[in-house]
């Protein structure tokens, strides 16, 4: 999409007051004008996918921070490769399923402005992190004041709103650019391109927002669920109250995935995270590659088929910020006895199922019998607690949102009450610096959440030489290879089945999610062989 809009001779608007200053004028109109727009830049996988997107489009370029610590080392990795910097190279790879086969995409060498309604100074990535961040100067808040939710409720609705004013303050202050690319939500993409003319719109589905409510764990019916008879007791007058009670939550629900099904339509190239994202939006979205651009066209934008028209385009990883992997030295700390820690980073969210670590890390602790059964390796439960190395849950923690909040405090509670306080710490929003420690120094990155969209996690774990134990279903199925670069763990339905899973045990203390008997022992397991074999 950015190569096609690249093409157009018409020169690119001057940048807004207070945007970052650059070289010339006269070589500023030229450069491609790539717009980013994502409401909330914190810490996670889809600003993560961002700010490495923006890093990759800039390829060289410091959005007119010049004296940026990074940025001699950006260019000279531009200069080495040919291509614009290590992290388009993954971007430049996929992008050969997009068309033009034989021929990578000509760097863009671009201008980038980011367009979000909340930054905070803290809680965001090394790039975007005022004030010597690459790209901190080409970050604009907009809407800071619109209400997250109204009265508690709403956020769906809230959420919308927020994309549709962050696309009007963009197209208005970018009349000219080149290439918009939005993410998470598409409500402001039919005024991007009917009102507003943009040249190109890449819409970024990272899942269905339909599957993401209070009551599913991407896409599958919660244990807590009370709506429509999937949880609690269901039968009888209670179940007909429930249902008749849930219908002005069902309506909005439906007028909300039908906008989101049509606004998407009006893109001209949508990408997804992953092949099994791909498949859920077309299960969701039947209609997506029926007419896309909306009523305007009735084929496919660019020419492009329609498996063209929807594309893979896996999320890159930044491997500047990452240390090379050490095997010697950690054979020689395994041979000492000295293990790296179990690591977890998530953000702080009930759907990333991290209390079936807890309880898995406590079977190993405490064996087996603490569960009511005899295990194999109770002969040696004294001596599990010393060979077995310690936990730390690290990840994204915002503290105005109130899931991040109760989250933490709820699997603080749960590894109290399975008696492994002493051995699992928490550490919420570690540095990028800490973050890659982390992954280089584990014994093994558990990654624990249930039909993950596509997980970056595991990507940079494997990279850093440390083995992944995930759930086996989603995006980790098709990046972990199960028995080389880790474990896969298999759930109560088998391979990447659409069910919940099993009748679950966490009770109140894990926050209602459903964790399964045979997930905890696997997760037990595959830990037990990793430490064994480090």
């Amino acid at each position: 999409a950015a190569a096609a809009a690249a093409d157009s001779s018409a020169p690119s608007a001057a940048p807004m007051n207070g945007a970052p200053a650059f070289d010339g004028e006269e070589e500023n109109a030229k450069k491609t004008h790539v717009v980013f727009v994502h409401l909330d830049l914190g810490i996670g996988g889809a600003e993560q996918l961002v700010v490495n997107l923006a890093l990759a489009s800039l390829a060289g370029d410091e959005g007119g921070d010049d004296d940026d610590d990074g940025a001699d080392e950006r260019r000279s990795a531009a200069e080495s490769n040919g291509r614009g910097g290590e992290g388009e190279v993954e971007v430049e790879a996929d992008g050969e399923e997009i068309g033009r086969e034989g021929a990578e995409p000509p760097p863009l060498d671009a201008r980038v402005s980011i367009y979000t309604t909340h930054r905070s100074p803290t809680h965001c990535f090394d790039a975007v992190k005022p004030p010597r961040g690459a790209l901190s100067s080409s970050v604009r808040i907009r809407g800071s004041s619109l209400p997250v939710t109204i009265f508690g409720v709403g956020t769906a609705f809230c959420s919308m709103i927020r994309t549709m004013y962050l696309c009007h303050r963009a197209a208005v202050e970018n009349p000219r650019a080149d290439l918009f690319v939005v993410d998470v939500l598409p409500a402001g993409v039919p005024a991007l391109v009917g009102r507003w003319g943009a040249r190109a719109v890449l819409f970024y589905c990272h899942f269905p927002d339909k599957l993401l409510t209070r009551d599913t764990v991407n896409g599958v019916a919660a244990a807590n669920s009370n709506d429509g008879g999937g949880g609690g007791t269901g039968g009888g007058a209670a179940g007909v109250a429930r249902k008749i009670l849930s219908l002005p939550r069902r309506t909005y629900r439906l007028a909300m995935d039908s906008i989101e099904e049509r606004c998407m339509r009006y893109s001209d190239l949508v990408a997804v995270n992953s092949n099994f994202t791909r498949g859920e939006v077309l299960r969701c979205f039947p209609s997506l590659l029926e007419s896309p651009r909306g009523t305007s066209a009735g084929a496919p934008a660019a020419g492009r088929s329609a498996d063209e028209y929807l594309t893979v385009l896996y999320p890159p990883i930044d491997l500047r910020d990452f240390i090379e992997p050490n095997f010697e030295e950690k054979e020689t700390r395994a041979k000492a006895g000295e293990l790296g820690p179990i690591v977890s980073l998530n953000r702080f969210e009930r759907k990333k199922n991290v209390s079936v670590l807890l309880r898995a890390y406590a079977r190993l602790i405490h064996g087996e019998e603490s569960y009511g059964e005899k295990g194999e390796d109770d002969d040696d439960a004294d001596d599990r607690p010393s060979r077995m190395p310690p936990l730390i849950i690290a990840g994204g923690y915002d503290p105005r949102n109130p899931e991040n909040v109760e989250h933490l405090s709820e699997l603080r509670t749960l590894a109290a009450d399975l008696g492994i306080s002493a051995r699992a710490s928490f550490r919420p929003n570690v540095s990028d610096a800490e973050r890659a420690r982390l992954l280089r120094s584990a014994l093994c990155v558990a990654y624990t959440p249930h039909r993950e969209h596509f997980g970056i996690v595991p990507l940079e774990a494997m990279y850093a030489g440390s083995p992944v134990v995930a759930v086996k279903s989603g995006g980790p199925m098709e990046t972990v290879v199960d028995g080389v670069t880790g474990l896969l763990v298999d759930r109560e339905d088998d391979g990447d089945g659409e069910g919940g899973g099993g009748k679950g045990e966490g009770g109140e203390g894990d926050g209602g999610m459903d964790c399964s008997e045979r997930e905890e022992r696997g997760f037990a397991e595959a830990l037990r062989t990793l430490a064994a074999n480090p």
